[in-house]
């Protein structure tokens, strides 16, 4: 049996629900529309279903060789990665949507990924370009911002 798939479908059940924990109090449906808490039951319930589908697999079928550890290598780059959007998650309140999520993305690209420079570039102006227009210009969402504005 394959502790790895035993322990990641654990996780995922408990991250689901630790999600349903966290959005009990908010109204699934309400006058208007989904209200705030359907899409997180959702979510929550894929989870669910994953995990459950993972650890009922590896149940039946135990035959599979046991979990092994990434290379050096690439455990590192997982866990500098885990690092990176750790510190997103910190800036965001402190400098803003746009500024961490162009740093966010610049390191994991550039420095993580090791893509080239210019496309990378492009590609975070385009993305963030793209989710500055979905949520502030079009759905009217208050991102966090920085003093300066953005």
């Amino acid at each position: 049996m394959r502790s790895g798939d035993v322990a990641t479908a654990l996780v995922f059940l408990m991250l689901a629900v630790g999600v349903t924990a966290g959005v009990r109090d908010l109204e699934v449906w309400n006058a208007y529309g989904p209200g705030p808490a359907l899409a997180a039951y959702c979510v929550a319930g894929l989870i669910c279903l994953v995990g459950a589908l993972l650890l009922m697999r590896t149940i039946r079928h135990p035959e599979y060789s046991d979990f092994t550890w990434p290379e050096r290598a690439a455990g590192l780059r997982v866990l500098r990665a885990i690092a990176v959007l750790c510190g997103f998650a910190f800036l965001l309140p402190v400098v803003g949507f746009v500024i961490s999520g162009v740093l966010f993305m610049g390191v994991m690209l550039i420095f993580i990924q090791r893509r080239p420079v210019v496309p990378s570039l492009v590609t975070i102006a385009v993305t963030m370009t793209v989710a500055y227009a979905v949520f502030v210009l079009w759905l009217a969402i208050d991102l966090p911002t920085s003093g300066l504005g953005v």
